[in-house]
């Protein structure tokens, strides 16, 4: 009786109305498990469980490794920022024919000079 009614439901499913994945998805979806974390210190922190928990752990993890960026002027880059710079006053003209030795040189780490 059994194979019979589980035969004759197959038969019965069909593509064109759906009715085929209609069992796949009644089935319920695994659920993800999200196992518990503890603090990496020493010696270790107790093992969390709770939403709450992992997040306050989370947040002081964060609160240690990042620092806020500091908006403190450093001085001595001030300084060279104001510093007006000079161009030499002669500078050398290269050649169409130096240029292009020079930057096959750069692109191909050749070591000609």
């Amino acid at each position: 009786m059994r194979n019979a009614s589980f035969t004759n439901y197959i038969s019965n499913l069909k593509r064109d109305d759906n009715s085929i994945w209609k069992p796949i998805k009644k089935q319920e979806k695994p659920q993800t498990s999200f196992p518990p974390i503890r603090k990496y210190s020493t010696p270790p922190g107790p093992w969390t469980k709770s939403d709450k928990e992992k997040a306050d752990i989370f947040a002081e993890h964060l609160s240690e490794v990042f620092i806020p960026h500091s908006n403190d002027l450093n001085q001595d880059v001030e300084r060279d920022l104001a510093t007006d710079i000079q161009p030499p006053e002669h500078l050398k003209a290269l050649t169409l024919k130096e240029l292009k030795t020079k930057s096959k040189c750069y692109i191909y780490g050749e070591h000609r000079h």
